[in-house]
């Protein structure tokens, strides 16, 4: 679909999005109902349909549910973009994409990946050398983790605030 949006092929774009809805709808899913209202707000725009693909982006909006899944996926992209930044050496733009990303976690009160945010803000600022709040990070990343049953996330706390009480000696 995007391919054929891509190419300016907005006909493509809304017979594959009508695919689409037809399976939604024939098993009464919820989840990707969201991917088929982009998929034709896309091929709409690629036929220059503009009035249409306004109307399409408020009937997401009115769609809480792939709201809150469009939510959820933007959180957990944002995290393992600052994964990414921190294993690139870019702490500190890695810790501000962190601290965006638990802003957006407390705002929507979508939990995924907020242990793990927390673990990668941690390693940022003991990267930093603010080994206090590191610390605090990390302490909130493994009650956050616990609270959730989350036990490989758990342990990777764990690990890393033994880390810090070793770097501390």
């Amino acid at each position: 679909a995007w391919c054929h949006a891509l190419r300016g092929d907005g006909a493509a774009v809304l017979e594959i999005a009508e695919r689409n809805l037809d399976i939604v709808t024939r098993n009464d899913l919820t989840f990707p109902e969201h991917w088929v209202t982009v998929l034709y707000a896309l091929g709409l725009a690629a036929t220059g349909e503009v009035n249409r693909v306004q109307r399409q982006i408020e009937a997401l909006h009115e769609r809480g549910s792939a709201l809150r899944t469009l939510v959820l996926n933007a959180i957990w992209l944002a995290s393992a973009e600052a994964s990414v930044l921190y294993h690139c050496g870019e702490h500190e733009s890695a810790a501000e994409l962190c601290i965006a990303v638990l802003e957006r976690i407390d705002r929507y009160g979508i939990r995924v990946s907020e242990s793990s945010t927390l673990r990668i803000l941690a390693n940022c600022k003991m990267a930093a050398g603010a080994t206090a709040q590191a610390r605090e990070h990390m302490e909130r990343a493994r009650s956050v983790a616990y609270a959730r049953g989350a036990r490989p996330d758990i342990a990777h706390a764990d690990l890393a605030l033994a880390r810090l009480c070793a770097s501390a000696r």
